[in-house]
């Protein structure tokens, strides 16, 4: 098993090609024949990549599933966020209560955790994109 990972996107590009029509190219009017997975998932310089290998995640999110997160975005209540908190980085729900942040997991049985004046909080991104493996 391998631990989860925070890597940084390349710049380099993966065709893939195109088994039924994205659309027309507005620009050429030509159908596209290829999709540019590396340009879809990397929006942004400030994009990197995270992989998903905790206990107890967000809902959406599976185990070994691959996230594309943005690390200038302004987070907004509700967003799904890769928090370092206490010494720990993990994927959370932003939330907001009485002004307050509070850090969820999508899990009716769990309780959020607030941020107390003085607790060690950081957000490093926002997740924009998930990969998720189906088999």
């Amino acid at each position: 098993m391998r631990p989860a990972g925070i890597w940084s996107l390349k710049p380099a590009q993966l065709m893939l090609p195109v088994f039924s029509s994205v659309g027309v190219d507005e620009e050429s009017g030509e159908e596209e024949q290829s999709f540019d997975l590396s340009g879809y998932l990397k929006r942004d310089r400030h994009d990197f990549v995270y992989e998903a290998f905790e206990r107890c995640l967000p809902s959406g999110i599976g185990y070994g599933d691959v996230l594309i997160l943005n690390g200038r975005m302004q987070a907004q209540r509700g967003d799904l966020v890769l928090v370092h908190f206490e010494d720990d980085v993990s994927l959370k729900r932003l939330e907001y209560e009485e002004g307050r942040p509070w850090l969820w997991v999508d899990d009716p049985e769990s309780v959020g955790t607030p941020i107390e004046d003085g607790q060690s909080f950081q957000i490093l991104g926002v997740v924009t994109r998930v990969i998720h493996a189906l088999k």
